[in-house]
């Protein structure tokens, strides 16, 4: 088998006669750079141009499209045993809040659940604490069907 280098060196290893030019390498590197940038700049000013365009259509509007109505803001539900109008419900007595916060709806709330009052006074049905209510249904159990 006769092989033949293409370069005259002998056989074996060897090694490259010739270093790598730099500039031409620096100069691509440089080019890859500048062009990175520019891509990077021309999408940031082609996003904020659409933006901005989009912005002043929507604020102009179509002509064929009818004008955008605010909702009227939420309607909050009471608690389902809380009515709505206090005075088709004497009985029932009025949440006297400081102010309508929710950290003053949870102390309400909390103080409620861990004192004890009467439902109803003629059917003798008592509200105890959640506590006492939970670890009392851990001794007694849920009723089950036999």
């Amino acid at each position: 088998m006769h092989t033949t280098d293409p370069h005259g060196a002998a056989s074996g290893p060897g090694h490259e006669l010739t270093d790598a030019k730099i500039r031409p390498l620096a100069e691509s590197g440089l080019v890859l750079i500048v062009l990175c940038l520019a891509s990077f700049g021309s999408m940031i000013w082609v996003y904020k141009f659409l933006r901005t365009r989009e912005q002043q259509q929507s604020a102009v509007g179509n002509a064929l499209t009818p004008l955008r109505e605010v909702p009227p803001g939420p309607l909050l539900e009471t608690a389902p045993h809380m009515p709505v109008n206090f005075s088709e419900a004497p009985n029932v007595e009025k949440p006297i809040f400081k102010s309508t916060g929710l950290a003053d709806v949870r102390a309400y709330e909390a103080q409620k659940l861990d004192t004890y009052y009467w439902i109803d006074e003629q059917s003798k049905v008592v509200h105890i604490p959640i506590q006492q209510a939970m670890q009392k249904l851990l001794e007694q159990g849920l009723p089950t069907r036999k």
